[in-house]
């Protein structure tokens, strides 16, 4: 009765911590969503499901270089709440479920308390805290791997084919998110082949000659399961897309940057080198393994060494990919803290130095290891970071004002893209280092792009474009009209038109100069702060001699003016002796509606006028008695 108790006990404690510990991550990160650097990759994805949302679909007419998985885990929360913390929300459920998965591979292994010490670790760890709410296919793979080799410890120890069965979807949509965690492919090898289960006493050889139609039975339905729901899902996504855009993207990048072994050292000892305390009970974990070898060592041995192979021999390694590294160091930690605890559990009196040793020892490192591992977190206490600021907010709102919803614009910053609503054309998603590198994007592909789709900004605010593909930088400041400087960054303003393409198409000829051949009405989205936008498309018939100034009236059935907005091209950056001849240019303005404003027909009133002598450019067969072009249909709602 009291063993029963004490077992319940026991287990109840286990289910309390996993809960708190659990809870506890999850309020860490969804408390901080908006707080930390912003990485080019996140941005990636925020662009990527706004292009989806669009109806451009990846890997067809949308360039993806990850993983199908991925795509929708981005798009799914996108498009359930229409915002960056949803997508985040997810992505921390991913880091949920890989803290609860090595929670329970520490107690398949080493029992409760390694378990629950190997997630407080995982928890505690601020790399780790940097990388799950993020929205990025490393930490997500790494945490379904983790689903993965506890279910596979789980079928081992219970014997029923459904926890296989599930460790091979968890390790298939570790692969759907990104084809990263191909170590624990042999480890959960190892585990089918060498684990015991819980009731056998026989020696090894003998269980292998007993069970090889049982290890051939669960090779092939969890390789297969693996095989069955990759393939379908990549046949679902389009599988000639895909293998050209997410696996020979890839190669061709790998092929062509050079393996720089002491690089990835470097890379690696960072991050060790950054937690001494974490990284010496690692150390003290690892030797463990090598005395427990036959019990329980062989797997996490295996696990580090098959995780530092793959690092080394990753190429590029980058710091993102360490996060494979993580839940590992926390177990090896886990495992030697657990170890100092059971020597303080000694009770006869002849251990009693050992026992009061190991607690000194025990409480030194458990203080050094708060302190290394809390400091970081000092960092929350800073103010959230805007997605732009700086020069950034100023490139913008000069878009926001510049161009129309409608219009696109290629950059190397997905954030401006996001932010202001003028998304890249869908092939132009990603403008990565690694497109440049893998010849995916090249010098004639940018052209021909940029030509069919007529962007009317080149915003290379990253530095990808400029620093990996500067002939096409270089080409762009001689194609567009004007180059406005932010603090140093380039933005190439107005792609010349050869044909005009107007929602609401009209004519009037201003004096033999110049012609208005119609004009786009977009109306923004925002409810609060009524906006609209108008493009005119001009040509001009010959050279101007003199600047001219627009003006645009937005007027009522009665002829009276409600809005007006009299400017220069890009806010005086192209004046009118600089516009190309024979070309069009298309000219957008924003206009801010009165909120009181009555819903009905309304016309647009437009010209030039010299700013000097406000006398207006004639307009051949004047209809509106003022020198202007008329341009009825727009609605307000």
């Amino acid at each position: 009765m009291h063993n029963t108790l004490t077992k319940w006990k026991t287990k109840f404690i286990f289910m309390l911590g996993t809960i708190i510990t659990l809870a506890g991550a999850f309020w860490l990160q969804t408390s901080n969503l908006m707080w930390g650097d912003w990485t080019y990759d996140q941005g990636f994805y925020f662009t990527v499901v706004r292009l989806m949302d669009k109806g451009f679909m990846p890997y067809h007419e949308l360039h993806m270089s990850e993983q199908p998985l991925m795509a929708w885990s981005a798009y799914l929360p996108y498009w359930l709440f229409d915002s960056i913390w949803g997508m985040q929300f997810f992505m921390v459920g991913y880091a949920i479920l890989g803290i609860a998965a090595l929670i329970r591979i520490g107690q398949s292994l080493d029992g409760k308390l390694t378990g629950l010490l190997a997630g407080l670790l995982l928890v505690a760890h601020f790399e780790f805290f940097r990388s799950a709410r993020l929205v990025n296919p490393e930490t997500t793979s790494v945490s379904l791997a983790l689903v993965a080799v506890a279910l596979a410890l789980r079928y081992r120890v219970l014997g029923r084919r459904h926890w296989l069965l599930l460790s091979a979807m968890a390790m298939a949509g570790s692969f759907l998110l990104k084809l990263f965690m191909v170590t624990a492919v042999p480890l959960i090898a190892a585990i089918l082949l060498f684990y015991p289960t819980q009731n056998t006493k026989v020696s090894l050889g003998t269980r292998l000659k007993q069970e090889k139609a049982r290890i051939l039975q669960d090779y092939l339905l969890w390789f297969g399961l693996i095989l069955a729901v990759v393939a379908a899902s990549w046949a679902a996504a389009g599988l000639s897309g895909l293998w050209e855009q997410s696996i020979l993207f890839y190669m061709r990048r790998n092929a062509a940057h050079p393996y720089d072994i002491a690089l990835n050292l470097k890379t690696i000892w960072k991050i060790i080198s950054g937690w001494p305390v974490l990284s010496l009970l690692g150390v003290w974990g690892l030797g463990r393994t090598l005395f427990q070898f036959k019990r329980f060592g062989w797997i996490i041995f295996s696990w580090t060494l098959l995780t530092l192979v793959f690092l080394m021999s990753f190429t590029p390694l980058r710091d993102k990919h360490l996060a494979m590294l993580l839940p590992l160091l926390a177990l090896l930690a886990a495992l030697a803290l657990s170890q100092l605890a059971g020597f303080w559990r000694l009770s006869s009196k002849s251990q009693l130095t050992i026992k009061w040793g190991a607690g000194l020892v025990l409480v030194i490192l458990a203080v050094l290891l708060a302190v290394e591992m809390v400091t970081p977190f000092k960092k929350l206490a800073k103010a959230k970071k805007p997605l732009v600021e700086g020069d950034t907010a100023i490139i913008t709102e000069g878009l926001l004002k510049l161009t129309s919803p409608n219009d696109c614009i290629i950059t190397d910053d997905p954030y401006v893209a996001f932010v202001s609503g003028r998304l890249p054309p869908p092939w132009l998603s990603n403008m990565s280092y690694a497109r440049f590198e893998s010849g995916s994007l090249d010098m004639q592909g940018l052209i021909d792009v940029t030509n069919r789709h007529n962007c009317q900004a080149v915003v290379p605010t990253f530095g990808r474009i400029k620093n990996g593909i500067r002939p096409y930088y270089d080409w762009t400041k001689g194609n567009y009209l004007r180059i406005w400087v932010v603090e140093g960054k380039e933005i190439m303003l107005g792609k010349p038109l050869t044909q005009a393409n107007p929602a609401m198409p009209a004519y009037a000829n201003f004096d033999n100069q110049a012609e208005l051949l119609g004009i786009d009405w977009v109306e923004g989205d925002s409810r609060a702060d009524k906006q609209a936008y108008v493009s005119l498309y001009w040509k001009t018939l010959k050279p101007f001699t003199q600047n001219y100034k627009i003006f645009v009236h937005l007027r009522d059935a009665t002829g009276q003016t409600v809005v007006s907005a009299d400017h220069e091209v890009f806010d005086g950056l192209l004046p009118t002796q600089l516009w190309p001849v024979k070309l069009i240019i298309k000219d957008t303005i924003r206009l801010s509606i009165p909120a009181d404003i009555t819903p009905g027909q309304y016309n647009i009133y437009a010209g030039l006028y010299d700013p000097t002598t406000l006398e207006r450019l004639p307009v051949a067969a004047d209809t509106s008695g003022e020198n202007a072009a008329i341009i009825p249909g727009i609605v307000i709602q």
